[in-house]
């Protein structure tokens, strides 16, 4: 069983240690000290109140998504990260929107996006999986698109012809279409492949 905290001080203070440490949002911070307290809203109240100097949610979440960009993160995982920590969504979409999603401005590194695809392509994956995985925003296609080309410059059939000797031996014809098929590739393609 946890202790319970009813000093207002130490409660006070477990806050500081806490919002300092792990940069909560308040949401966060409140279920915290709500555990700590007993569930006691009139003094979590006073406490994050009383803490409104040094909590700056609109700085935390700004720099959640600038470590989370470092870290080639896309815009979908970033939403969920910050949903899942408790952030306000509006603030976030808010904050996004205003410093780092410009119109006609690809999220994502071109690097990342080469080195993203080379990995996708190795692992087996088609065309048509990729651009699912990384093309989330208008802005990120083109990109996308112009480095698929290049790197399936010879086309899928090479890809589709391994994936095809993989299974070959342990499936008949229709089930390795099927499989083929799930993993992206065009019917057209698959076909060309399977029958010869």
């Amino acid at each position: 069983m946890k202790k319970i905290i009813q000093d207002k001080e130490v409660l006070k203070n477990y806050a500081i240690f806490y919002y300092l440490k792990y940069f909560p949002s308040i949401k966060k911070l409140e279920e915290k000290l709500g555990e700590k307290s007993g569930g006691d809203k009139n003094f979590i109240s006073q406490i994050i109140e009383s803490l409104k100097s040094i909590i700056d949610e609109k700085t935390n979440i700004e720099n959640r998504i600038k470590y989370m960009l470092d870290r080639h993160k896309n815009l979908s995982y970033i939403k969920q990260n910050l949903m899942q920590k408790n952030f306000d969504k509006a603030l976030v979409e808010e904050i996004l929107k205003r410093d780092f999603l410009k119109d006609g401005e690809s999220l994502l590194d071109t690097e990342y996006i080469r080195r993203k695809i080379i990995s996708y392509k190795e692992k087996g994956k088609s065309k048509n999986y990729i651009k699912s995985k990384l093309i989330e925003r208008e802005e990120d296609k083109k990109e996308v698109l112009t480095i698929l080309d290049e790197i399936f410059s010879s086309g899928e059939e090479e890809l589709i012809g391994n994936e095809y000797e993989k299974l070959k031996g342990k499936f008949d014809k229709q089930k390795i279409v099927e499989k083929l098929l799930r993993k992206g590739f065009l019917y057209e393609d698959v076909k060309k492949i399977v029958g010869k």
